[in-house]
């Protein structure tokens, strides 16, 4: 079954992307489809793609028909819809978290340290 996303980016130099995906059939159609196979076509070339928090990475073979692959792909530069974030791959790398906190003692960021 086909269904459409709009994700809008993590990162600043992304612009929003807008595409439909059938998973069952493996395959993309609408305006940005050229985007999300572009990338698609290098993290299977390279055999992974990168993951939130870096140096994560995950091995990649056919996101078309994974959604956890899907994820992986799209979730570095772009916010994802709750279906793909519950399959977004986890490091299996420990985190260990760090709050910042302002001068009252309110956490102002946290930073997701890999041990």
């Amino acid at each position: 079954m086909k269904q459409t996303y709009q994700l809008t980016p993590n990162v600043w130099h992304k612009s929003s992307l807008s595409f439909d995906w059938d998973k069952q059939a493996g395959e993309l159609s609408g305006k940005d489809v050229g985007i999300v196979q572009e990338m698609i076509d290098a993290a299977i070339h390279h055999g992974s793609t990168a993951l939130v928090p870096p140096p994560s990475s995950y091995d990649i073979d056919d996101p078309l028909t994974k959604p956890d692959q899907m994820a992986a792909v799209l979730g570095y530069h772009w916010r994802l819809p709750a279906e793909l974030q519950a399959v977004y791959p986890v490091s299996s790398e420990t985190l260990e978290n760090i709050e910042m906190l302002d001068e009252e003692g309110n956490v102002v960021d946290t930073l997701a340290i890999m041990q």
